[in-house]
């Protein structure tokens, strides 16, 4: 387990940032750890904790734009019709819209 974003940042900008810290685990559900990083320490490395608890944590969902309900065929029609992609650049009237 890991937070899934880069904890090292190497000070050669030829080099790029890495996951470095990660936790194996066995037979330990996901609802009872909890992983985060520790922003505290000034360093190119920034370690991680991990939680375990005997009790189910509970974590925020992450906040999506779309889901599984999203009708993409009537989105791209509404956007069809909706959007005018053959206006000039130089069109008077969009300059009287600003």
């Amino acid at each position: 387990m890991s937070t899934g974003e880069p904890m090292y940042w190497p000070s050669d900008p030829n080099k790029t940032p890495d996951l470095l810290d990660f936790f194996v685990l066995k037979n330990i559900g996901t609802n009872y750890t909890q992983i985060e990083a520790n922003w505290y320490l000034s360093s190119n490395h920034t370690p991680i904790i991990t939680t375990l608890s005997i009790h189910i944590i509970y974590k925020p969902k992450t906040p999506r734009l779309t889901s599984l309900k999203t009708d993409w065929n009537a989105f791209r029609t509404h956007i069809n019709e909706s959007i005018n992609l053959n206006i000039k650049l130089n069109n008077p009237m969009i300059l009287m819209k600003q």
